[in-house]
């Protein structure tokens, strides 16, 4: 086998069957792209497991300059946890191009479940059988199912994916017809233990499925929510209760029958998990991992390898990472801060001894171009609570800042009509994330007001100087979104500080807010005073 051109590259991989289960077989689409201009010789394109042991290959024909061909590549994992697989073009003795993939392996499991009979007499009580419906007597039945997580509560590291509340009745009475299935949490300690008042009065229908009258008589609800909320301890795991209720939001007229679920294996719930080990983002071994990345070509390059690390995953684990995981995605985010500023890609260099306008030397900044994609990335480092509501019931992990430090984030768009009302927020432990509110206490982000948003800082704004370098100036020069321009101008935040310190109404609603985060109310400052505190904290 001839050797291939250097002008052949992995275009893009794709998952075109199976699942990342184990034991389960899956295909890969490796499209390979001849960017050249000469016809490429055979290669063979191959994948690999984090252990360089090769489980699949392909071999493929010479490609025309400026074409594509698809490689088609098998593999079967046996072990869980998440695995970096290395695909590659190969030919001869030589390895000419490679790209790499995290994926998270997972596996599916029955749950313990607590199963029980629920009868509607006027008072709830507990019932023998297990039945959905009503019986001639207008009895109303339902089933009580209480979740035992079982061994998964002993892992720190387990991602819920998918859960299935799966029923499958044995029989059914004469007459009974389709009925759309409520799911309904148990709000109330003592509802399990002790069935209190009616299961409908419960705060909402959690999830609904669709029973048909047709055998075989079986339907999936979709609960995933759910469990992971009790699993990651956002709800209290009372149980819930199982009903086919007028209630529920449907044109049926159920009239009476009922089905039966005599069985216990006729009423599962099936949860699809993965475990995260220590090399996933943020653990320690990654750490160390991305250390030797940095210890062997640089920091530039370990910036490289975790953003892609970050962007290989789907927003359902990057959201369990910042949210769950806190110890992991603070690792994470220290390790890449530290990295920025590494990197020399933000600097200053000294242009003249001075004495400067500060009487010291005068400074120059140069920003890489390189510097333009991890700038951009912070918006995905960024979190915060969903809405000014949110964030108050945690006001203790936030430091709500002055106006005159919100300004770039008063403008008035379509989604802040009113811009002078926005409040801004930083995270207090590490000065990292931000929040912007409009009026009506909903967060600005890169989706729905792109110049008022806040964003993610590599160096805290108590860190004046070095904030003004990492984040500020970046953000003049490529503003927060890519292809929208350059950021907000100092000279126009300052124009709107002054706005804001003539609007009574602005400042009564600041001013709400202010004396709850032990801030001074608005002092109404003079026009010079506000562009000298502002030039401070935004101009360098």
């Amino acid at each position: 086998m001839g050797l291939p051109k250097p002008n052949l590259k992995i275009a893009s991989i794709e998952l075109v069957s199976g699942e990342f289960l184990i034991g389960k077989k899956m295909k890969f689409k490796v499209v390979v792209e001849n960017i050249g201009q000469d016809t490429s010789s055979s290669y063979t394109v191959a994948v690999y497991d984090e252990n360089n042991k090769c489980l699949d290959t392909d071999s493929e024909k010479p490609l025309a300059p400026n074409s594509k061909n698809s490689a088609k590549l098998y593999l079967t994992m046996q072990t869980l946890g998440n695995h970096t697989l290395r695909f590659v073009i190969e030919g001869g003795e030589s390895t000419h191009n490679e790209k790499y993939r995290t994926y998270l392996w997972s596996q599916v499991e029955d749950l313990n479940l607590e199963i029980k009979g629920i009868r509607d007499t006027g008072i709830e009580s507990y019932y023998r059988e297990r039945m959905i419906g009503k019986d001639n007597r207008n009895h109303e039945y339902g089933i009580g199912l209480k979740v035992d997580f079982g061994h998964l509560l002993q892992s720190q590291n387990i991602l819920i994916r998918k859960a299935f509340l799966k029923l499958n009745a044995d029989s059914r009475s004469i007459g009974a017809k389709d009925k759309d299935i409520g799911i309904y949490r148990i709000t109330n300690p003592n509802g399990w233990n002790k069935v209190s008042s009616s299961y409908f009065n419960e705060s909402q229908c959690d999830a609904q499925g669709y029973l048909d009258d047709k055998s075989p008589w079986t339907v999936d609800i979709n609960i995933t929510d759910l469990v992971k909320k009790w699993y990651t301890g956002k709800y209290e795991n009372y149980g819930m209760y199982v009903f086919a209720k007028d209630n529920i939001p449907t044109k049926k007229d159920y009239g009476f029958g009922y089905y039966n679920f005599k069985k216990d294996n006729n009423i599962k719930i099936v949860v699809t998990y993965s475990i995260l080990s220590e090399n996933f983002i943020g653990g320690k071994d990654y750490i160390n991992i991305i250390e030797q990345v940095e210890a062997q070509f640089g920091a530039k390059a370990a910036l490289y390898k975790m953003m892609h690390d970050f962007n290989s995953h789907d927003n359902d684990i990057i959201d369990y990472l910042k949210y769950n995981l806190s110890v992991n995605f603070d690792a994470f985010c220290n390790k890449f801060n530290e990295l920025i500023k590494q990197s020399g890609l933000i600097r200053e260099e000294i242009i003249h001894e001075g004495p400067g306008p500060n009487g010291g030397p005068v400074k120059k900044i140069i920003i890489e171009d390189d510097f333009k994609e991890f700038h951009y990335f912070r918006n995905k480092l960024n979190k915060a609570p969903a809405t000014l509501e949110d964030l108050m019931k945690e006001k203790d992990q936030w430091e709500m800042l002055p106006y005159y430090k919100a300004a770039f984030h008063m403008f008035d768009t379509v989604e802040s009509k009113n811009g002078l009302f926005n409040l801004k927020f930083v995270s207090i432990q590490d000065q990292r994330h931000e929040a912007v509110y409009n009026q009506f206490g909903t967060i600005l982000t890169e989706n729905n007001d792109y110049r008022n948003m806040g964003t993610y800082n590599y160096v805290g704004p108590n860190d004046i100087e070095g904030h003004k370098l990492y984040d500020v100036e970046p953000y003049y020069k490529w503003g927060n979104i890519n292809g929208k321009g350059e950021g907000n101008s100092f000279v126009a935040a300052l124009n709107r500080a002054w706005d804001f310190v003539q609007d009574s109404s602005a400042i009564e609603y600041y001013n709400s807010y202010a004396t709850q985060f032990k801030l001074p109310p608005c002092d109404g400052k003079s026009l010079e005073e506000l562009e000298s505190v502002m030039k401070d904290f935004f101009l360098t």
